[in-house]
């Protein structure tokens, strides 16, 4: 059986901040919600049953890697906290 599991992740700035080593202005903060509010629409995930076994597969849409990538373009910075999102 397959069927589609809906996620509902969050994004904790903090911890995302943390993960970076960086310390994120009110800008910048901004700016990373919107990207991630943007990028979750591309977020889909399926749950594979069969004979008692499953497993889930998740995965972004291929537009988010390439706006991740073009953002390496404008700015290492923002490439850099694009793909660790």
């Amino acid at each position: 059986m397959i069927r589609r599991y809906a996620l509902t992740p969050t994004l904790d700035l903090k911890k995302f901040a943390d993960h970076i080593h960086m310390e994120l202005d009110e800008e910048l903060a901004g700016w990373i919600a919107e990207l991630w509010r943007d990028w979750l629409a591309g977020l889909h995930a399926l749950v594979l049953q069969a004979e008692g076994q499953g497993c889930a597969v998740v995965w972004l849409e291929e537009t988010v890697a390439g706006a991740a990538e073009a953002l390496w373009g404008r700015s290492p910075l923002l490439g850099y906290i694009a793909d660790a999102l």
